[in-house]
Order: structure tokens, then sequence, then C-alpha cells
């Protein structure tokens, strides 16, 4: 929404920071040989800025990192919702006005910031080249699985595993697309009906989520506890799985002299270390990968 309003009333895009970053190349040169101006220069430059002072003020707000999972309730998620409302509803305050622009390209990176850092890369909330990319070489990689099983006519443990990550992400890639182009698409209605008054939707939004963050984060603390709580290793299971590798490791060492099939042990070294891998990523242990 913000995009397109700003698009249509404020002179440019604000939130696809590489056609900006393009602009102040070819203007940059332009300059050099006399065809650009000044001004002409500085815009897209200012705005890019304006971008990555919003991500700063998203990264100062965060606090230190947690490398290992993401913590919900925090209070400052809360306030970044808020600090971009009262950044959408400055910018229309500013409308006519050059600063307009980069008011409003800051909300952008402020609310980019917050997403990425709250929910991690995959979830960038204004822009889509990434999104394109990670949509194009996850269908590669589904097609690879999908020709060398046979149309999962033949799938092997550890194809069978990210046969079934792949699907996951796709599901999360669409609905991130989906959610862009109608926000797109609202925008532009907005933009036709209110003008530049169309950014009081999404800082109302904001707001309004904000102030639930705000006021809800107790509840969305013990909720996320209780996932975790779901998604803990029961002690009774993760014994009984590691008297089986310890016997699996045992058993190897005695057939260790004996001669084997090549593809048998590069197989089970494959199915371990996606076994370990998804444990990592599923259970968010404090595991290393590369042992």
């Amino acid at each position: 929404m913000v995009n397109v309003i700003a698009s249509k009333h404020l002179g440019g895009f604000v939130s696809h920071v590489s056609g900006t970053v393009s602009k102040v190349g070819m203007h940059g040169q332009g300059l050099a040989v006399g065809s650009s101006t000044l001004e002409q220069f500085g815009e897209p430059l200012a705005v890019v800025g304006s971008f990555i002072f919003g991500a700063m003020l998203c990264g100062l707000l965060a606090g230190r990192d947690n490398l290992h999972e993401v913590h919900i309730g925090r209070t400052l998620y809360g306030i970044a919702l808020l600090g971009n409302a009262a950044l959408l509803v400055a910018t229309v305050s500013l409308a006519g006005q050059e600063q307009a622009i980069y008011v409003a390209a800051t909300a952008c990176g402020l609310q980019n910031g917050m997403c990425t850092m709250h929910l991690g890369a995959i979830c960038r909330t204004t822009h889509v080249t990434g999104l394109s990319t990670d949509i194009g070489t996850t269908y590669g990689r589904l097609l690879s699985i999908m020709i060398r099983s046979r149309c999962q006519r033949k799938l092997d443990p550890h194809d069978r595993l990210e046969f079934f990550v792949i699907t996951a992400k796709l599901r999360i890639y669409h609905s991130l697309g989906f959610g862009f182009l109608f926000g797109s698409y609202t925008g532009a209605w907005l933009s036709f009906w209110m003008n530049v008054a169309g950014l009081y939707v999404p800082a109302g939004i904001t707001f309004f989520l904000g102030v639930l963050y705000l006021w809800d984060r107790k509840a969305l603390q013990m909720r996320q506890h209780e996932v975790e709580g779901k998604r803990s290793l029961n002690p009774q299971q993760a014994d009984e799985v590691c008297a089986l590798l310890d016997r699996t490791a045992l058993l190897l060492g005695e057939l260790g002299q004996q001669p084997a099939h090549g593809a048998e042990l590069p197989h089970i070294r494959d199915v371990l270390q996606s076994l370990q891998t998804s444990l990592a990523e599923r259970y968010r242990a404090d595991a290393d990968v590369n042992l």
C-alpha cells in the first residue's frame, strides 16, 4: 500500500531499494557527463539513506540479538509498530513537501527491519525481488526431486524430508507474494479514493497491531512457551533414539572390515546428516550441524 501511494503522490517508490540504488548510479554517471543535476543524484541517494536509517532504528530498538530463537513479547517490537504508524501519519502531514518521501522510506525501512529481525529473513515485507528468487530456486529443487524420484514413486528418506521442507516453504512464499500483490492492488484503490491520505489506512493497521502487541504480549509469550513445550523432545524417546544410534555405530564398527556396496555408507551418511539438520532446525537446539 505504502509503495503504491508514495509512487502516485510523492513522486517515487520508497520500498524497493534496488531500483533506487540503480537511479543513484545512473544519475552519478549523468552528473559526471552533465546530463543529470545534483538534485537528481541526491534525491534517490537520500531515499536509500532514509530506508537504511529506518532499519537502523529497528536494530537500535531490538537490542541484543538471540541467535537461536525469536522472543515474542518484547515491548520494543510494539513500539516499532507504533513508530511506523507515526511516520506514515507524518508523511501525510508533509504531503507536497520534499521531506515526505524520505519519511515514507524511513517507515518502510523500519517495517522491513522489524519483520526481518522478528521473523527471520524469510519474511521481508517491502519488496519481492528476493522472494521471487526464492520461489524460483525452490521450485527448481522441487523439480529436481520429482525427476530424481520419478514423480515421488521412489523417494528415499532424504528426499522425503527435503520434499516436506520445500512444500512448506512454498506455501509461505506464495502467501507472502499474494499479500504483497493484494496490498499493491488495495493501495492503488486507496490512492484513487483518498489520494495521499490513503496512507492513514496502513498507519491505522500498524497502530492497531502495535497497541494489540503491547497489550497482549504476555499472552503471546505464554502461547510461545506452550508451542515450544509441545515441540520439546520427549526425554524417554530421545534416550531410545540415542540407544538405537549407539547400536548402529557398534554394528558399523563390527562390519567395517567386510566388503559393502559403495553407495551404502554415503546413503547412511546423508540420512544421518538430514536427521541432524532437521533436529537442529525444528527444536532450535544449540547444536553444531557441522559436527
